[in-house]
């Protein structure tokens, strides 16, 4: 008999994917220009749930409520036909001893491609999705351009002024994919992701989640199993955690238990006591103790810098950490500690 990722066998309460909605047709009365599906459980408590956005950019996000007795899941996208809309109308939605939702995308990473041109026939195309943080050099029909940079109904606009570029090209591209799930608190969570990002928000008992180049946020959990290639992983709280990155960051707050590694990425803990053990290459490791406990820290080329309250030194707090050919900082060693 087939089951599904959690082992479980088929249930037959399964939401069959909506009617296709002719391309350019207008929405029907009474519904939003999207493309929606949502699901109930089959039961309430606290479930798990499964969810999977490949082939597309977008957010997965479980919230924990504490008056939500059953959880609900919606797939949604703003978009009305095109690669978004399709991937949630043919994804496999079910409630099956927990939510499943998988999206299959065709590569498509949603986002907005800018061609630009000059006198000598040169192109430059850039494509790229959510962009936050601070843009440098962004160069529209040979004019160099920066403050605020929003782009839509085709017009770029700089700090609320229309930039008319020559030769300059806006093509919006898809729109991101959106599985969002309301859960009683002590749920869990197992996702996977191409681009898309993972957010656990409120009491979350386990959150295992990853993805290449999507990044990792949780708030408060038991248990955190978190790896990405190149996003970052960010746990607000949590007993245990453990956590691989390759080029992006660790930033991890309340923690107990840690296993933790990166490649060229920094690894932040900002609230220790338990134990730690955390290996980087090129990137830097800091950490702060507010608690005793072990930490084993150790990087190639990065600095490692441990600061620690009185409370931590005085509940034993003991710290082995190198670095070949970075600078190490820990806090001295109270008598009698070996």
């Amino acid at each position: 008999m087939r089951r599904d990722l959690l082992g479980h066998p088929p249930n037959p309460i399964t939401q069959p994917p909506p009617p296709a909605t002719r391309p350019g047709a207008p929405p029907r009365k009474g519904t939003s220009v999207s493309t929606t599906r949502s699901i109930t459980a089959d039961r309430s408590g606290p479930i798990t749930i499964d969810a999977s956005l490949l082939g597309h950019g977008g957010t997965i996000t479980v919230r924990a409520a504490a008056d939500c007795e059953r959880a609900t899941l919606t797939i949604t996208t703003t978009d009305q036909d095109g690669p978004a809309a399709d991937a949630v109308r043919d994804a496999t939605l079910r409630s099956d001893h927990g939510l499943v939702a998988n999206v299959q995308g065709k590569g498509d990473t949603g986002g907005t491609t800018v061609i630009t041109g000059s006198g000598r026939g040169t192109h430059v195309v850039q494509n790229f999705g959510t962009v936050t943080g601070r843009v440098v050099g962004l160069q529209i029909g040979g004019n160099v351009v920066g403050g605020n940079i929003n782009v839509g109904g085709g017009d770029v606009f700089v700090n609320g002024v229309r930039v008319s570029g020559q030769n300059a090209t806006i093509i919006q591209g898809s729109a991101p994919i959106e599985i969002t799930a309301t859960v009683p608190e002590g749920s869990s969570l197992l996702a996977r992701t191409h681009s898309a990002d993972v957010r656990a928000e409120g009491a979350i008992l386990n959150v295992s989640a990853h993805t290449q180049s999507g990044d990792v946020t949780t708030g408060h959990a038991a248990k955190v199993t978190a790896s990405t290639q190149s996003g970052d992983v960010r746990v607000e709280k949590a007993a245990h955690i453990n956590a691989k990155t390759q080029s992006g960051s660790l930033r991890l707050g309340r923690t107990d238990v840690v296993e933790g590694s990166s490649m060229s990425g920094d690894i932040t803990i900002s609230d220790f006591g338990g134990t730690a053990h955390l290996k980087n290459m090129s990137g830097d490791i800091r950490i702060h103790a507010t608690a005793g406990g072990d930490i084993t820290a150790s990087t190639m080329s990065g600095d490692v810098t441990v600061t620690a309250t009185q409370d931590a030194l005085t509940d034993d707090l003991n710290v082995q950490a190198n670095s070949m050919s970075g600078r190490v900082n820990t806090p001295p060693r109270r008598p009698g500690n070996a």
